[in-house]
């Protein structure tokens, strides 16, 4: 996973040929505890990417889940210093 600080703020993913094709849920979680629901997405193979609702220096923490209950991934993100 690879988040930019831009405007707009944005991931994208490379996942793994051995993750299976199929809906994928995404979720973070601002540094201020707020979670926030992205919109689902169709993962075919490759990589994936989505513009955020906040900068990603709010971000602590983005999940990925396979739909509908496949294993959750997780990556936290550090504290970046201004």
């Amino acid at each position: 996973m690879f988040a930019y600080q831009g405007s707009p703020s944005w991931l994208f993913y490379v996942l793994d040929p051995g993750f299976s094709a199929g809906l994928y849920r995404e979720r973070i979680v601002t540094r201020s505890g707020r979670p926030v629901t992205l919109p689902p997405f169709r993962f075919v193979s490759g990589s994936w990417g989505i513009t955020l609702p906040v900068p990603v220096r709010d971000i602590a923490l983005v999940q990925l889940t396979r739909a509908p209950s496949g294993p959750t991934f997780q990556a936290r993100l550090p504290v970046v210093e201004r």
